[in-house]
């Protein structure tokens, strides 16, 4: 249980280190039959708004990030901005970093 709130502390830090420190991070158990921890960070509303990753043997903070860091222009901004957004978030975030950051 203590690798489970360290993980759960460890991903909120990391959260909040690159501005997305609101999210909702939760642990569920993953189905009836099978009881594995599972990490849950709630970005925003529905099914679709949920990264989720076992807490199994592979498990690795690293990889689980990835999908943030990879975002994480895009998930600051508000649903409609997002949807008035017609590639891949993470294509998206490329062109952010390039149009404001490398000129």
């Amino acid at each position: 249980m203590t690798e489970i709130l360290n993980v759960v502390d460890e991903v909120k830090v990391r959260l909040n280190e690159i501005g997305l420190g609101h999210f909702g991070v939760d642990v569920i158990t993953a189905g009836d039959n099978d009881k594995t921890p599972t990490l849950v960070v709630t970005y925003k509303e529905g099914i679709f708004g949920k990264q989720m990753g076992y807490l199994d043997r592979y498990w690795s903070t690293d990889l689980f990030m990835m999908f943030f860091e990879g975002r994480k222009n895009y998930l600051k901004l508000s649903p409609e901005e997002q949807s008035s957004i017609k590639v891949h978030p993470q294509q998206w975030e490329k062109e952010y970093i390039v149009n404001n950051f490398l000129k």
